[in-house]
């Protein structure tokens, strides 16, 4: 299987795993990520024979509640936003007063450690912190 495979199929299976949690229809999760009231894109994404577009996963994730990288094997934002910390010189609560506020190092090293994923609202602003992209923190740029 190739690595696009490979997340496709990710993407898919999460997908559908958290429509169902929330007990959405295809056809609300149309409207909401797609713009669309038809189902059969929802049903194409579900089993991985339509690819998702950045915006459209940003979409879905704020729509189930979960962060972007939560669609995909191993995002390894963790590892990405402990290299871009240390290659600024800046320590977890220096990192933690800038994204959540006062008192919130711990929240950097559980996300750094793979504890927890951080929501799109985090990821924004740990792009805006260290001055890149998305989708770079995501590992999505070239």
């Amino acid at each position: 299987m190739t690595f696009e495979e490979c997340i496709r199929r990710s993407v898919a299976s999460r997908f559908r795993q958290y429509r169902q949690r929330l007990r959405l229809r295809q056809s609300d999760v149309a409207v909401g990520v797609f713009g669309s009231r038809a189902h059969a894109v929802v049903s194409n994404v579900e089993r991985g024979k339509r690819e998702v577009t950045v915006i459209e996963l940003w979409r879905a994730a704020l729509l189930f509640g979960v962060s972007p990288l939560d669609f995909f094997p191993e995002s390894g934002v963790g590892a990405r936003l402990r290299q871009l910390r240390l290659a600024r010189g800046m320590g977890q609560a220096e990192v933690g007063f800038a994204v959540f506020g006062p008192g919130f190092g711990a929240e950097v090293s559980q996300i750094e450690g793979g504890e927890r994923a951080p929501t799109p609202q985090e990821l924004y602003r740990f792009g805006q912190v260290f001055g890149v992209s998305l989708a770079e923190l995501m590992g999505l740029a070239v």
